[in-house]
């Protein structure tokens, strides 16, 4: 049997493209706004904190979708305002590298910290998080309740 051949595979040509081209830094436009990811809500959506102090509901653009953009809490993103829709509704249209996020900063196009932002927001949402959690308990002791009145009745069918 003859040995595999190790050029000419998809393998093969994926490894000359391996080196690092530097994208072109992408300002931020008309109607587009600097944002940090705060939480990642599942199905293409994600809680972005925008520098102009609004927590916007953003869907990931179908472009950065198919390119499998891997979005986490922390990231600096470019989001793009929707004119036919609500102030809290956006779209992600492109996602920085933490070395094009020290060049935006070098150029001044980002003056805030970025790390007080996402620790302020998370902190927002760990606050959320405990109300909901004190709500849900009291829910829970109404539901063992209910249990235990069901307990006693198939006690006294049993007697029956």
């Amino acid at each position: 049997m003859p040995a595999k051949p190790k050029t000419g595979g998809k393998s093969y040509k994926k490894k000359a493209n391996t080196d690092s081209l530097a994208r072109d830094l992408v300002y931020k436009g008309e109607s587009e706004v600097y944002g940090v990811c705060t939480k990642v809500l599942g199905c293409g959506y994600y809680t972005i904190y925008c520098l102009d102090g609004i927590r916007r509901r953003c869907h990931l653009r179908g472009a950065l979708k198919k390119r499998r953009v891997m979005m986490h809490a922390g990231d600096l993103v470019l989001v793009s305002l929707r004119e036919f829709s609500t102030e809290t509704d956006a779209d992600i249209v492109h996602k920085y590298q933490p070395d094009e996020v020290k060049e935006l900063k070098k150029y001044g196009e980002i003056t805030v910290d970025l790390d007080e932002i996402l620790d302020r927001e998370v902190e927002v949402f760990r606050v959320d998080q405990k109300d909901a959690q004190r709500t849900g308990k009291a829910d829970s002791d109404n539901v063992e309740a209910d249990d235990k009145e069901d307990n006693i009745d198939s006690d006294e069918i049993d007697d029956l």
